[in-house]
């Protein structure tokens, strides 16, 4: 009896890991204000693997890395 009740906890413990896209770019965003450029970076890209055509996004990470003396990464998220 105690099987299902794990796998339903489980799998709701894992979809609540889970951010919706516009909730990884408010991470990040709030990440970047607050300094942590790494964890911004990181939000930003796993955005980015969903909505490769967000071109502000690309221009916020590319300042985040700008920021990280990331110059040649950023250039390219910049073009």
């Amino acid at each position: 009896m105690w099987k299902p009740t794990l796998l339903l906890f489980l799998s709701l413990t894992a979809s609540a890991q889970v951010q919706s896209p516009q909730a990884l770019v408010q991470d990040a965003m709030n990440r970047q204000k607050a300094g942590d450029l790494e964890g911004a970076v990181k939000e930003y890209r796993q955005f980015l693997k969903l909505h490769p055509e967000a071109t502000p996004i690309r221009s916020n990470l590319g300042a985040a890395l700008a920021g990280l003396g990331k110059f040649d990464e950023a250039v390219v998220e910049y073009k």
